[in-house]
């Protein structure tokens, strides 16, 4: 701009409509926005006006330019987000750098070796992979009694190298129906009780409007009466 003062007023249309007046006006380097603030019939400082425009929000890189509050809330935002995200590296090479090292695993006795083994060879011949069951008369129970181990651990084990026990009794399937059923039930409840609440305040606002009508035909009613009584005189 011509000059050596850097905030030259620009006459500018208001931004609530009306004819135009002089602003100082400041630009954003990084989207183009426009900063402006009415211009005073004597010249403020420099400093003046910038501090103005810094209590706006903005940052100011030279006379006359600047960053808007939006994208200084933005390089806010993306500086934040970087710092988040090195964080969370620095955590996650710590957490690697000092993971504990695990405690070697004794190694299993010959004998323990051999009932697992026998343990496997029972699960393969009366366990169904198919049917996801034992065959009739045996059970985790029972191998658990011919060979010693627990019955938590045999069904650690057939869980993970065998697969779950599915119950695919007559009850167990109408007790899962009986639960979706009760399940849809409680939500057409819900649902239900919504559309009353809403009934119920449509019929209230319909007694409010209701009364306001009356209200309104009994003041109309008296003010023609007022009038058909003054006309008469």
């Amino acid at each position: 701009m011509a000059g050596s003062y850097p905030y030259n007023p620009i006459s500018l249309p208001q931004m609530t409509g009306g004819p135009k007046r002089p602003f100082q006006v400041i630009t954003c380097d990084e989207c183009g926005a426009m900063g402006r603030k009415i211009a005073h019939k004597s010249r403020l400082p420099p400093e003046a006006i910038e501090k103005f425009f810094r209590e706006e929000g903005w940052r100011i890189t030279r006379p006359e330019q600047g960053v808007c509050p939006a994208c200084v809330k933005k390089e806010q935002e993306e500086r934040r987000q970087k710092r988040a995200s090195k964080q969370k590296e620095s955590e996650v090479i710590m957490s690697k750098t000092f993971e504990p090292a695990k405690a070697p695993q004794p190694e299993k006795s010959p004998a323990v070796k051999a009932t697992i083994a026998e343990l496997y060879m029972m699960l393969d011949e009366y366990f169904d992979r198919v049917a996801k069951r034992y065959k009739p008369g045996w059970s985790d129970e029972i191998i658990a009694e011919k060979t010693g181990l627990s019955p938590e651990f045999i069904a650690t084990r057939r869980e993970q190298d065998f697969g779950k026990i599915e119950d695919d009794s007559i009850e167990k399937v109408l007790g899962d129906r009986l639960v979706k059923i009760c399940d849809g039930i409680e939500k057409l409840m819900s649902e239900a009780g919504e559309i009353r609440k809403l009934l119920d305040g449509a019929k209230s606002k319909l007694a409010e409007t209701e009364i306001t009508i009356c209200a309104l035909r009994l003041a109309a009613q008296t003010a023609r009466e007022a009038i058909r009584a003054r006309n008469a005189k």
